[in-house]
């Protein structure tokens, strides 16, 4: 039977729902579990076309700590920002519906790390569509650094890519006037970090990637495995996501370093954008080709950018060969690589070293080469 709490909780966790009937109940149980008792969940369901409003509305009614919210479809960020507009709570967390926290001391671990902190970024656990753990972070941290510093591996990814905006823990205080832009498609979550990072200038951030607090599954239907499938138009404000970050960061911070990263970022949007639009030439992508090509133009040499456009095409077709190889046999996977490596889509240069050397033994030995190697492919 639910009980009603009469406190104002301390941690709001926000988590947009749409569509996530299957994944929706372990979500939430995952944080009803928790050892750390004072928050509230606010489940925004996003206009669900499936059974996902039903499932919680029946969590609200089993559980106090439940707040449901039903709204037309608007996107992720919408839904995000209904989230923010209800919640009650002096920390902020965002949890996706068809994700979990890790185990049940995830929270009360990363509210051990707010002391003196407006932000906690934890780890977390990337669990991929066979089920199988593939989490790697180029280095280990635990430390408490400047919002400014934080920026810098941001935008670095020395530590991994740290622009989710789950597994972390925003003080609301400073989050007043900031929200998704529900504009933005792709990179919202960047985005947005960075708005909140401008906020606290000259305050700090606990980093610590050693608290696998999070977990989070790659599913094969997400938004971001569409990428390998083709050309998503959508994927345009990826680069415009970009410029906001670029400007937000010059505007606060005034440090050429910072700039200089944060356009080399932008740089690079644009070229893997520009290459994945390669087979695409209706009106809509012709005019987003050329939005990207000039504002990259007053950035770069045009050398310089024609090389990184090839270099990102031959990314894509890699990676549309791998998701195609999925389903193949050894012998298959020989062929099929093969024919790639006899395409326009393989260019030599731009290949890693690794594919450089499959391709310098296809050349030489033919299929019996690339067999060689074709498992380590």
């Amino acid at each position: 039977m639910k009980t009603q709490s009469n406190n104002d909780p301390i941690v709001s966790i926000i988590v947009p729902v749409y569509n996530t009937e299957q994944y929706l109940s372990a979500c939430v149980n995952s944080i009803l579990c928790q050892t750390f008792s004072s928050y509230e969940i606010i489940l925004v369901d996003d206009g669900s076309s499936d059974n996902s409003g039903a499932v919680c509305d029946h969590l609200a009614e089993e559980h106090f700590q439940v707040v449901v919210v039903h709204q037309k479809n608007k996107g992720a960020s919408a839904a995000r920002n209904t989230g923010l507009r209800a919640s009650k709570g002096a920390w902020i967390m965002f949890v996706d519906s068809d994700d979990q926290l890790n185990d049940e001391r995830s929270l009360e671990r990363m509210m051990e790390r707010t002391e003196g902190v407006d932000l906690v970024a934890c780890g977390l656990i990337r669990i991929d569509a066979t089920g199988v753990d593939t989490t790697h972070y180029p280095s280990q941290v635990n430390k408490t650094v400047s919002s400014q510093e934080f920026v810098k591996y941001l935008l670095d990814f020395s530590y991994g890519y740290l622009g989710f905006v789950w597994s972390k823990l925003y003080r609301k205080a400073y989050l007043s006037g900031i929200l998704f832009d529900e504009e933005l498609k792709f990179c919202e979550d960047q985005q947005f970090l960075v708005k909140y990072l401008c906020a606290l200038k000259g305050r700090k951030v606990r980093l610590d990637n050693t608290l696998r607090a999070y977990k989070y599954f790659s599913r094969a239907n997400s938004m971001m495995s569409s990428l390998q499938k083709g050309y998503n138009p959508d994927f345009f404000t990826d680069f415009l996501a970009y410029e906001k970050i670029a400007r937000q960061i010059h505007h606060t911070f005034e440090d050429p370093i910072l700039d200089e990263m944060a356009t080399r970022n932008l740089i690079g949007s644009g070229c893997r954008i520009l290459g994945m639009m390669q087979a695409c030439d209706h009106a809509l992508v012709e005019k987003q080709r050329t939005y990207i090509m000039s504002r990259l133009e007053e950035l770069d040499g045009n050398r310089k950018i024609q090389k990184q456009i090839r270099r990102s095409l031959v990314n894509t077709s890699l990676l549309q060969l791998r998701e195609k190889m999925k389903t193949l046999d050894r012998e298959e996977k020989v062929r099929a690589i093969s024919l790639w490596m006899k395409s326009d889509s393989c260019q030599f240069c731009c290949l890693s070293r690794k594919w450089k050397i499959a391709y310098l033994l296809n050349v030489v030995l033919g299929e019996r080469g690339l067999a060689l190697v074709a498992s380590k492919i």
